[in-house]
Protein backbone atom coordinates (compact mmCIF):
# COMPACT_ATOMS: atom_id res chain seq x y z
CA UNK A 1 0.00 0.00 0.00
CA UNK A 2 1.26 3.14 -0.76
CA UNK A 3 -0.39 6.12 1.14
CA UNK A 4 -1.00 9.37 -0.77
CA UNK A 5 0.36 13.06 -0.60
CA UNK A 6 -2.94 14.30 1.37
CA UNK A 7 -2.60 11.33 4.11
CA UNK A 8 1.43 12.32 4.51
CA UNK A 9 0.41 15.37 5.39
CA UNK A 10 -2.74 14.97 7.71
CA UNK A 11 0.04 12.60 9.81
CA UNK A 12 2.00 15.46 9.72
CA UNK A 13 -0.55 17.45 11.13
CA UNK A 14 -1.89 15.03 13.42
CA UNK A 15 1.30 14.55 14.79
CA UNK A 16 1.94 18.59 15.46
CA UNK A 17 -1.52 18.31 17.00
CA UNK A 18 -0.86 15.13 19.10
CA UNK A 19 2.89 17.19 20.45
CA UNK A 20 1.56 20.81 20.71
CA UNK A 21 -1.46 19.66 23.37
CA UNK A 22 1.36 18.84 25.54
CA UNK A 23 4.96 18.70 24.80
CA UNK A 24 5.94 16.66 27.69
CA UNK A 25 4.64 13.39 26.15
CA UNK A 26 7.64 13.41 23.39
CA UNK A 27 9.67 10.72 23.85
CA UNK A 28 12.96 11.88 24.99
CA UNK A 29 15.88 10.40 26.30
CA UNK A 30 16.30 10.51 30.48
CA UNK A 31 20.24 10.65 31.14
CA UNK A 32 20.72 11.85 34.87
CA UNK A 33 18.82 14.80 35.64
CA UNK A 34 18.96 15.90 31.63
CA UNK A 35 16.31 15.43 29.39
CA UNK A 36 17.56 15.12 25.73
CA UNK A 37 16.27 15.18 21.96
CA UNK A 38 18.85 14.56 19.40
CA UNK A 39 18.69 16.30 16.02
CA UNK A 40 20.14 13.22 13.96
CA UNK A 41 16.61 11.30 14.18
CA UNK A 42 17.06 9.24 16.85
CA UNK A 43 15.40 9.61 20.39
CA UNK A 44 13.47 6.86 21.97
CA UNK A 45 10.12 5.21 20.96
CA UNK A 46 9.00 4.50 24.10
CA UNK A 47 10.71 5.77 27.55
CA UNK A 48 9.87 3.32 30.26
CA UNK A 49 10.13 5.72 33.34
CA UNK A 50 7.42 8.10 31.87
CA UNK A 51 5.80 6.31 28.93
CA UNK A 52 6.60 8.82 26.41
CA UNK A 53 6.71 7.93 22.86
CA UNK A 54 8.24 9.25 19.58
CA UNK A 55 6.67 10.75 16.52
CA UNK A 56 7.01 6.56 15.42
CA UNK A 57 6.48 5.19 18.58
CA UNK A 58 2.97 6.33 19.18
CA UNK A 59 1.73 4.81 15.74
CA UNK A 60 3.40 1.47 16.80
CA UNK A 61 1.51 -1.94 18.48
CA UNK A 62 4.16 -1.81 21.02
CA UNK A 63 6.58 0.26 21.58
CA UNK A 64 7.40 -0.63 25.12
CA UNK A 65 8.53 -4.40 23.74
CA UNK A 66 11.42 -2.96 21.32
CA UNK A 67 14.78 -4.32 22.44
CA UNK A 68 17.04 -1.16 23.42
CA UNK A 69 18.45 -0.99 19.72
CA UNK A 70 15.55 -0.69 17.73
CA UNK A 71 14.06 1.80 20.93
CA UNK A 72 17.01 4.30 20.43
CA UNK A 73 18.21 4.43 16.89
CA UNK A 74 16.42 5.79 13.57
CA UNK A 75 13.78 4.42 11.62
CA UNK A 76 16.45 2.58 9.15
CA UNK A 77 16.98 -0.32 12.09
CA UNK A 78 13.77 -1.35 10.77
CA UNK A 79 13.50 -4.38 8.44
CA UNK A 80 10.35 -4.46 7.48
CA UNK A 81 9.13 -1.00 9.98
CA UNK A 82 5.27 -1.77 8.99
CA UNK A 83 4.98 -5.22 10.62
CA UNK A 84 5.33 -3.24 14.00
CA UNK A 85 2.98 -0.12 13.31
CA UNK A 86 -0.61 -0.06 13.91
CA UNK A 87 -3.07 -0.51 10.93
CA UNK A 88 -4.32 2.44 10.48
CA UNK A 89 0.05 4.19 9.65
CA UNK A 90 1.08 1.37 7.76
CA UNK A 91 1.86 2.13 4.11
CA UNK A 92 4.02 5.03 4.64
CA UNK A 93 7.76 5.30 3.52
CA UNK A 94 10.60 5.08 5.11
CA UNK A 95 11.59 8.35 4.12
CA UNK A 96 8.76 9.60 5.17
CA UNK A 97 8.75 8.34 8.38
CA UNK A 98 12.33 9.62 8.55
CA UNK A 99 11.10 13.18 8.25
CA UNK A 100 8.49 12.68 10.68
CA UNK A 101 10.71 11.58 13.11
CA UNK A 102 13.16 14.19 12.28
CA UNK A 103 10.13 16.78 13.39
CA UNK A 104 9.85 15.61 16.48
CA UNK A 105 13.54 15.47 17.48
CA UNK A 106 14.66 18.39 16.66
CA UNK A 107 14.90 20.34 19.92
CA UNK A 108 14.47 23.61 17.78
CA UNK A 109 10.71 22.57 17.16
CA UNK A 110 9.48 22.43 20.31
CA UNK A 111 9.51 24.48 23.34
CA UNK A 112 7.70 23.40 26.30
CA UNK A 113 4.21 25.00 25.48
CA UNK A 114 4.21 23.49 21.87
CA UNK A 115 5.67 23.94 18.56
CA UNK A 116 8.04 26.88 18.14
CA UNK A 117 8.21 29.12 15.06
CA UNK A 118 11.43 26.60 13.62
CA UNK A 119 9.13 23.91 13.87
CA UNK A 120 6.27 25.88 12.27
CA UNK A 121 9.06 26.42 9.59
CA UNK A 122 9.75 22.29 9.88
CA UNK A 123 6.11 21.21 9.12
CA UNK A 124 6.27 23.66 5.64
CA UNK A 125 9.25 22.17 4.32
CA UNK A 126 8.01 18.77 4.87
CA UNK A 127 4.73 19.31 3.39
CA UNK A 128 5.79 20.96 0.47
CA UNK A 129 7.49 17.49 -0.06
CA UNK A 130 4.05 15.82 -0.67
CA UNK A 131 2.22 18.13 -2.79
CA UNK A 132 -1.16 17.83 -3.16
CA UNK A 133 -2.91 19.27 -6.72
CA UNK A 134 -5.55 21.04 -7.16
CA UNK A 135 -8.06 20.84 -9.06
CA UNK A 136 -9.56 23.42 -11.23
Amino acid sequence: MNRTNQECRDLIDETVAYYSADTSKRGLLNIGDDIIAFTNGNCTYFNDDTGNMCAVGRCMIAPDKLNSIERTHSVDVFDNLDSYLKDEYKGYDMLFWGRLQWLHDNTQNWDEKSITEDGKECVKILKAKYPVAIEL
